[in-house]
């Protein structure tokens, strides 16, 4: 198989490039293509890289395969693979493919980018799916013309933000709405904070993945999964294998969102207001909100990465739950929409307060107030008048 030439990201380049294709059922071992030969942290990242290509190469589910592009020998699958590798140093970007210039094979390639480099670009998210756009033909599914279904944004949304009262990762099944939600996890890795989303790792699959054949609490724990996008055949989302697919993963350890049903009565959950901005398009409003976060989280960020005890996926999500606490309730005490309180805790309100403060900049959307809009209360103040403080997620 030819091997393309790693191109760069804007002008950040991959430290590594990795390859691992299926051969007999098995994943080669990831690492036998890499660029260069070695690197600080190689050990650790392709240890890493080999723990998610066993998975995403061998458990997948067969009779869900299908070639995006039957006339190119090597087709990639609108898919994304992000995850942090050697206690976030660097970033891991990766796509799966499969290969028929002999028989259909799975693989995946992976570029590896220095975790600091992309943050200091100024434009993670960006520099993220410019990246993954360099493998294959185009950065990811298209933009679907209608709009998805509001539950789509609810169920991506709390891969990236837990705003439902837990902390276990997400697992969405999708059919009909997995394009809608392919984009959806691309454009809110696009646009929220890179302290956030650098702490998590994101695994959209082109397949479903049998729950028996997963330890997801294990591979959860080692690689601080986040969310995981499951894709089931539009013709097969429904009858008793489709039952049977969704029932082996509600007892597993994971906060599981069926997108395959018919969408019933809208329901009365109120979306979060980072998300409202990602489904209306306002880039700069949660742009906006998105570099205070990092202004403020850049070193925290940096002491959590270097405290082993805290390396653990449980304990990364508990931290993105509190970053996106904290930026839910900056965004809300600085637009105040009628008929919106926030309930927080003391450390949201703190940190809370501290985004409002930042100053990343001039900014168009967070300008001091004038003299006809009064600055908003304190965070005190707002938290007197709400509901009461939230409990850490189990």
């Amino acid at each position: 198989m030819a091997v393309p030439d790693v191109r760069p990201s804007g002008n950040l380049a991959p430290v590594a490039s990795v390859w691992c294709r299926q051969v007999d059922n098995e994943a080669e071992s990831p690492g036998y293509t890499t660029i260069p030969d070695d690197f600080a942290g190689r050990r650790e990242t392709l240890e890493t890289i080999r723990i998610v290509g066993n998975l995403t190469v061998n458990v997948a589910d067969t009779h869900d395969y299908w070639d995006p592009d039957p006339s190119q020998p090597l087709s990639f699958y609108p898919n994304l693979f992000l995850y942090p590798a050697a206690n976030g140093k660097y970033t891991c970007v990766g796509r799966m493919f499969l290969s028929t210039e002999d028989r259909p094979r799975l693989g995946m390639k992976t570029l590896v980018f220095e975790t600091d480099a992309l943050t200091a670009s100024g434009d993670f998210g960006g520099a993220i799916l410019r990246a993954h756009g360099t493998m294959g033909p185009k950065a990811g599914p298209a933009k679907p013309a209608a709009e998805p279904d509001p539950a789509v944004y609810q169920a991506v949304g709390e891969g990236f933000l837990f705003h439902r009262g837990t902390t276990e990762p997400v697992v969405i099944v999708a059919a009909e709405q997995w394009e809608a939600a392919s984009q959806v996890v691309l454009d809110l890795v696009r646009i929220l904070p890179a302290s956030l989303v650098g702490l998590g790792a994101f695994l959209v699959f082109p397949y479903f993945l049998p729950a028996a054949k997963v330890n997801l609490h294990e591979f959860a724990e080692q690689i601080p999964l986040a969310l995981a996008l499951m894709r089931v055949p539009r013709g097969e989302a429904q009858g008793e294998r489709h039952t049977k697919r969704i029932q082996s993963w509600e007892a597993a350890p994971v906060s599981l969102r069926d997108l395959t049903k018919p969408p019933g009565p809208k329901s009365k959950e109120t979306l979060p207001l980072l998300l409202q901005y990602a489904r209306d398009g306002a880039d700069e409003k949660l742009g906006e909100v998105a570099r205070r976060v990092d202004a403020v989280e850049g070193a925290r960020i940096r002491a959590h990465l270097q405290d082993a005890e805290r390396q653990a996926g449980r304990e990364r999500r508990k931290e993105m739950w509190r970053i996106a606490t904290a930026m839910e309730t900056a965004a809300l005490l600085q637009t105040r929409p009628k008929g919106r309180g926030v309930a927080m805790s003391g450390e949201a309100a703190r940190r809370a307060n501290e985004y409002l403060k930042a100053q990343p900049g001039e900014s168009p959307i967070l300008a001091a107030p004038t003299v006809v809009a009064p600055p908003p209360p304190p965070v005190a103040e707002a938290t007197a008048v709400t509901a009461a403080a939230p409990k850490l997620p189990a």
